[in-house]
């Protein structure tokens, strides 16, 4: 039987071949490996900003009027709303799902309790937006306070930016603090820049923002509300 050797022009075009469809399998997989990091990466986004979008949602949207004495200390102490808005925190009541009910009969603490309202500051430390909660007002000034919970909302967040919408004279304006002022703002947007470079913003309408909902007297001519 003749055997037939291969030249050597044969075993490099085979060499070749071999090395276009390694280089050929080697691109699809390395194109695949980064799509599916590409989208892994991409649910993990969406998954963190619809975690914030819901608790924004639960809290700014909720937002009420509350009122608390001032810490005066004359007889006659003025009463102050509950809502003090900067540009990078915030500190409100609003309403919130009973979730903590015992047994009947059962007695619980006042600081353990849970009723429809829960009062809240959201801030940034380090690279994390927070949120501290408590149950009954007035909101401690040291957040080490043991009567203080605490709640990562997001991770990996540059800077965040407050802004509050105020109506004044019929004209709406966006204003980057509220304080010492006796009626919510309409609205809270919060602006969001994360540590990618990404930036997001939401935006609420307060539940105890309305004309009629305000709890307390506006300086605005009212007349013209009456037909």
């Amino acid at each position: 039987m003749k055997r037939h050797a291969f030249t050597l022009i044969e075993v490099l075009v085979a060499i070749l071949l071999l090395s276009m469809v390694m280089s050929v399998l080697f691109l699809g997989t390395y194109s695949i490996s980064k799509s599916w990091e590409r989208i892994h990466r991409q649910a993990s986004e969406f998954e963190e900003i619809l975690v914030l979008d819901r608790a924004i949602d639960n809290m700014f949207s909720n937002i009420i009027p509350f009122r608390w004495p001032s810490d005066e200390e004359s007889i006659q102490r003025r009463e102050l709303i509950h809502f003090d808005g900067q540009p990078t925190n915030t500190v409100f009541a609003y309403l919130h799902k009973v979730n903590r009910i015992g047994p009947v009969g059962q007695e619980h603490r006042w600081e353990k309790s849970e009723g429809g309202i829960r009062f809240c500051h959201v801030t940034v430390e380090e690279d994390e937006l927070v949120a501290y909660y408590c149950n009954r007002p007035p909101f401690p000034e040291d957040l080490r306070s043991e009567r203080l919970s605490r709640s990562v909302l997001s991770q990996n967040v540059a800077s965040v930016a407050f802004t509050y919408l105020d109506l004044d004279q019929d004209a709406l304006d966006w204003v980057d603090d509220w304080e010492d002022r006796d009626y919510l703002p309409l609205a809270v947007r919060l602006s969001v820049k994360w540590a990618d470079g990404r930036a997001d913003s939401w935006l609420r309408r307060t539940a105890g923002s309305g004309f009629f909902e305000h709890y307390g007297i506006r300086e605005m001519d009212k007349r013209k509300f009456v037909q």
